[in-house]
């Protein structure tokens, strides 16, 4: 049988005390979707803390909207893909 990842869009809400480290042990919950990223280009430092705090979770990274968005997938969007691609390698 596959496995089912299940989680929430971030993990700042009222009902979680204590950020990501909490989702990640407390939560029940064994996966994330990454919205930041859609507004606030990650550096690769960002994505190396969030890999070390959201330990053991599967990362759902939505794709910065400079690329998505404001360079439409196109071909100038090419190098900022990359760009992302290594920021967020981490997760």
């Amino acid at each position: 049988m596959a496995e089912a990842f299940v989680g929430t869009c971030g993990w700042a809400y009222g009902w979680n005390p204590d950020g990501l480290p909490w989702y990640a042990r407390e939560s029940g919950l064994n996966a994330v979707e990454l919205n930041y990223s859609f507004y606030r280009f990650p550096t690769r430092e960002r994505a190396e803390a969030w890999a070390r705090e959201g330990s053991g979770l599967r990362w759902s990274i939505k794709v910065s909207r400079a690329v998505t968005h404001r360079r439409r997938m196109k071909g100038e969007a090419l190098p900022l893909w990359e760009r992302f691609r290594e920021a967020v390698s981490p997760l």
